[in-house]
């Protein structure tokens, strides 16, 4: 069974379903990347992640704005936003605030961030997709009433996204970019995005031996515009793997690796 989720009834009358993405029509994508956030924790393979992303779509009539490192900040963030893309990508750090959900955010360039209350502001009824490769963003108060359904995943609901993608806890670096991969592949492949998110679970629950994840990344080496710190990283894990013994073994079938993310919207 594939199941999306929604605030309310009434919430949902107000939105338009999102079609499946037509690879031959082009698709607009705005990613935001491994931010510098100041005392969160690197993530190495988010730079796995964008490049592979950036992979799939070459194969598109597409366009993509990528922001990286400082020049995420919140200010040019926001302003790419509203440049009326169709697909949000961000792979970094979030934050729940229990107290006032409306104020977790995204973690951007040193001490800025990114709100739910400022997201919750914005018109993006352009974007068909917003996808929060980052920990807790899927997170609701379910103790209070007022908070039951405010967080980040609403915020985007409420500026106008068709669908959101998002994480109910913290989540492995390693597991989260290789399925946004296979997500990509699946979404942008013609597959609606909640049957594309299904299938990615499917594929790293059943299928993704380390085998398969190599191949991963091999791809991603084989991209001119990767660093070279990043293509250290990608070289390490693939020793890693070469020295498994099995390379037939699934690394990331438990449930914890591929149940946290789920879709919210119509």
């Amino acid at each position: 069974m594939i199941i999306t989720r929604l605030p309310s009834a009434a919430f949902g009358y107000g939105h338009s379903s999102s079609p499946p993405m037509n690879p031959n029509s082009g698709v607009s994508v705005l990613t935001v990347a491994y931010p510098d956030s100041i005392g969160a924790k690197n993530l190495p393979f988010t730079a796995a992640e964008v490049t592979a992303i950036e992979q799939i779509l070459t194969g598109y009539n597409s366009r993509y704005q990528t922001i990286t490192d400082k020049q995420a900040t919140e200010e040019t963030v926001i302003s790419a936003l509203t440049e009326n893309h169709q697909i949000f990508h961000f792979s970094g750090h979030g934050d729940y605030y229990h107290k006032k959900p409306s104020l977790s955010s995204l973690l951007l360039s040193g001490s800025e961030r990114l709100t739910g209350e400022k997201i919750a502001s914005l018109s993006l009824t352009s974007y068909g997709l917003v996808y929060l490769n980052a920990c807790e963003t899927g997170l609701t108060n379910i103790e209070a009433i007022e908070k039951e359904y405010v967080g980040l995943a609403s915020a985007f609901l409420r500026g106008g996204v068709s669908q959101v993608v998002s994480s109910l806890w913290l989540v492995n670096d390693e597991s989260a970019a290789v399925l946004a991969i296979k997500f990509y592949q699946e979404y942008l492949g013609g597959e609606t995005a909640a049957v594309a998110l299904h299938k990615a679970k499917n594929w790293l629950r059943f299928e993704a031996t380390w085998g398969e994840i190599a191949k991963v990344y091999q791809c991603c080496l084989s991209h001119p515009s990767l660093a070279d710190n990043n293509r250290g990283i990608l070289s390490k894990a693939l020793g890693r793997i070469e020295r498994q013994e099995n390379s037939e073994v699934m690394p990331f079938s438990d449930v914890y690796y591929w149940s946290s993310l789920v879709i919210s919207g119509y």
